[in-house]
């Protein structure tokens, strides 16, 4: 497999030397065989331009040059017989350097000094493929103006790197140009940068020009999308030079999109002339005994019952995977083509393949087996490229047949046995970062990693040290004693990494962390306006107490945190802000010790107020990954306030307890003003939490803004009524703000008046008047429904 440099930069950044780049890839399992530089030898030639000619006064056959360089005109005897005054030309100048080892001293022609050379497309290791409209036999003449005396490797972009790679047979994801640019970026250390294909369709849906219809299950994909008014002309040097540095001959612009498709993604593609398809009907089916076809190298191919190929109304045009047929190939006349890209079983396009005995770039990568979602990115890809291009009109829709999900493999990640296979000490989040950079999906819950189709070849948990041991590369691996005497690293557990990250956020948001002892009295409960007998029964009795009042293992930590604040308050300090990680202990009557549960207990008075500390908690949910949560009213507990207090829920169920400590509470705890509380068990967020984050791309599209004011019952809940628009909305609403509840003159006893922003946004479209007239109706029907709700 053939890599352009330049090819690789579109994926990922790359700013170490060639040399450097080649040991990196090779130690990471992508192995190097060459480094070509096409036009390396290339030195000292140069941009000139003749302004004189002169016969030679000893030879009819030669002409005496004066070619302005820049700095210095200079005389040059050629023989070339299509040079004129005026011409652009490479020069090479004395001490030049040329393909082949030539190199470019002083001469003597004749009798006539030559400083120099004029250089052909041979000499500069160029072809007409590359320059079409240059006399293969003569000077090369630029037809474009450029600098005198520039480098010609600059103004003819000569400056290419061909990286060749040894591609081993269970990593088909390297046979594209994406797969190996991943694994630099892996390699490098460095974000790798996914294109974004955009083009413009025509309002002709590919659906009503074309038929596409899959008679066999070896297709598991067939994708397809008509271009019109398409315009068969030379591809533009840019493509043409990437083509040919990758080992590919440019065609047509139209076959080298294919091409070029291929190299990029992996994904094979064809381009069918939609005209000369009969019923402009596309089959997917088995050939027929004897069948035959004539492919695009113009032999006769016989059939049987046990390939696959793709036929129009009646006949066979191309052998599935492996070749398109002569029939319904890409010609000058094409005006209309169907773009094809599918997914086949590799192991009947090898049989094909092996049948036929035609191996060609398609039947080498459908063999081992294609992600079916790299059909439609390949299709996206082709008509993104036709207009860049000018090349046609795309048309509107997509054809996608038999689009079939295939589960990849699910292998338990344990990074402990990781670290105990390859000898390292790395953590876990450094290995999800490999994963996760190699496209690997992780769940949390079952701690299994699932790799990407492309990577069949991970299917255990060795092969999983494999990959983390090549990217963190061998050489940084130290030799360990195998006696089992040697000392680990010691790392964070999950819970740890939990607890810090909690620690750092209440921090963040203005509270100070304080440790309080694990005792409490009993005369707490009564201060706490809750029955002793309900505690009294869950609590750990101490044998030892040093006291009364520490005669108890704590079975709640409000007592803390409202001590610590009251003692605040009694220092005649005008705010507070205080939070603790800190144990509770639950007798378990079947066990001698007791239940032992992690508390996170946050409290505040003085500036803030409910939905300060409401707001707190959200935020730290946010940094935890935590987002299906939900704030419900609360009014059994007697040591709140019951008009100020809610119970805290995550996924169904209930983690905490947030809101205003009853007045007679605090007063108790030496509390002279609101005092807010919130308790969340550590344990209920554990299991939910996300410690890496997923980002999406910044919207493309414009949103749309409408605010509504409605008036309903007083006691109908906000979460309610943000719920009932988030039913009806649906995926387009991308946030939902309330930002007035107004109860007074103009609002009816009992009622109230709530307003809320509502942004709508789809991500793949804008957003038509229709869209959002049909969706704002729903909410409010729907919200006039469930709630009674009037618009006011």
């Amino acid at each position: 497999m053939k890599a352009p440099l330049s090819w690789l930069k579109d994926f990922v950044e790359i700013n170490i030397s060639n040399k450097e780049l080649a040991d990196k890839l090779t130690l990471s399992g992508s192995k190097v065989e060459s480094i070509e530089e096409p036009f390396g030898e290339i030195e000292n030639v140069v941009v000139g331009k003749i302004i004189e000619i002169g016969k030679h006064p000893d030879a009819d056959k030669l002409v005496v040059c004066q070619v302005d360089v820049g700095e210095e005109v200079l005389q040059i005897v050629t023989g070339a017989p299509n040079v004129k005054v005026g011409d652009i030309v490479p020069v090479a100048l004395v001490g030049a350097r040329l393909p082949g080892g030539v190199s470019i001293s002083k001469s003597k022609l004749r009798g006539m000094h030559s400083f120099g050379m004029l250089c052909s497309l041979g000499e500069l290791n160029l072809t007409k493929e590359d320059f079409p409209k240059v006399d293969e036999n003569g000077i090369f003449i630029i037809d474009e103006q450029h600098p005198l005396g520039k480098n010609i490797k600059d103004v003819l972009d000569l400056h290419e790197v061909v990286f060749e790679f040894e591609i081993t047979p269970n990593r088909p994801d390297c046979l594209s140009i994406k797969g190996l640019a991943r694994e630099v970026a892996v390699t490098l250390n460095k974000p790798f940068k996914e294109k974004v294909y955009q083009f413009n369709e025509t309002s002709e849906n590919s659906v009503d020009l074309a038929t596409v219809v899959v008679l066999d299950p070896l297709c598991l994909r067939y994708v397809g999308k008509v271009v019109k008014n398409v315009q068969i002309k030379e591809s533009p040097r840019w493509m043409k030079a990437r083509l040919k540095a990758a080992g590919v001959r440019s065609i047509n612009n139209i076959v080298d999109i294919t091409n070029y498709v291929l190299l990029e993604l992996g994904q094979p593609m064809h381009a069918f002339d939609l005209d000369r398809l009969k019923g402009n009907k596309v089959v997917v089916r088995r050939a027929t005994n004897g069948e035959t076809l004539v492919s695009l190298d113009e032999v006769e191919r016989t059939l049987d019952d046990s390939m696959l190929i793709i036929a129009d109304d009646k006949d066979p045009v191309a052998i599935a995977g492996v070749m398109g047929g002569e029939f319904s190939k890409v010609t000058e006349d094409t005006k209309t083509i169907l773009f094809e890209s599918a997914n086949f079983e590799g192991s009947s396009i090898r049989n094909t393949a092996k049948k036929i005995g035609l191996r060609t770039d398609s039947s080498a990568r459908f063999e081992k087996g294609l992600p079916p979602e790299n059909a439609i990115l390949a299709i996206e890809m082709a008509v993104s490229l036709i207009e860049s291009l000018g090349a046609g009109e795309v048309c509107g829709g997509v054809i996608d047949v038999c689009n079939k999900n295939i589960e990849s493999e699910k292998i338990p990640f344990h990074p402990e046995k990781i670290n105990a296979f390859l000898g390292t000490n790395l953590d876990q989040e450094y290995m999800l970062s490999v994963f996760n950079a190699l496209e690997f999906q992780y769940d949390e819950k079952t701690a299994m990693l699932s790799p990407p189709f492309l990577r069949r070849d991970v299917k255990l948990e060795a092969d999983l040290a494999e990959e983390i041991a090549r990217f963190y590369d061998y050489n940084n691996i130290e030799p360990t004693l195998l006696s089992g005497k040697e000392s680990m690293q010691g790392k964070r557990s999950f819970k740890q990494k939990v607890s810090l990250k909690t620690r750092r956020t209440m921090l963040s948001c203005g509270y100070s962390e304080m440790y309080t002892y694990s005792f409490m009295s009993p005369k707490s409960f009564d201060k706490l306006r809750v029955k002793e007998e309900i505690h009294q029964k869950e609590a750990v009795v101490i044998q030892n107490p040093l006291g009364e009042d520490f005669s108890l293992m704590r079975t709640t930590t409000l007592p803390s945190i409202l001590t610590s604040l009251g003692l605040n308050y009694s220092r005649r300090n005008s705010s507070a802000k205080l939070f603790e990680i800190a144990l509770v202990y639950l007798k378990k009557y079947d066990e001698e010790l007791p239940e032992e549960k992690s508390v996170l207990t946050m409290g505040m008075y003085g500036e803030g107020d409910f939905y300060q500390i409401k707001g707190d908690i959200e935020e730290l949910f946010h940094v935890l990954g935590i987002k299906e949560y939900a704030f419900l009213p609360e009014k059994e507990n007697s040591s709140f306030h019951q008009g100020r207090t809610a119970r805290v829920f995550i996924k169904q169920e209930e983690v905490g307890i947030v809101g205003q400590i009853h007045p007679a509470v605090s007063e108790e705890f030496g509390c002279g003003e609101e005092t807010y509380v919130g308790v969340l068990y550590m344990d209920g967020l554990f299991e939910h939490v996300k410690l890496l984050s997923k980002y999406k791309p910044l919207p493309k599209f414009p949103m749309v803004q409408r605010d509504i004011a409605m008036i309903l019952k007083e006691d109908i809940l906000v979460k309610e009524i943000e719920d009932c628009i988030l039913k009806e909305a649906k995926e387009i609403l991308e946030d939902i703000e309330l930002f007035d509840i107004y109860k007074g003159k103009q609002v009816p006893e009992g009622m109230k008046s709530v307003a809320y922003s509502i942004i709508l946004r789809a991500s793949d479209r804008t957003l038509t008047d229709e869209e959002i007239q049909k969706t704002m109706g729903d909410i409010l029907k729907a919200l006039e429904e469930n709630f009674g709700a009037k618009l006011r």
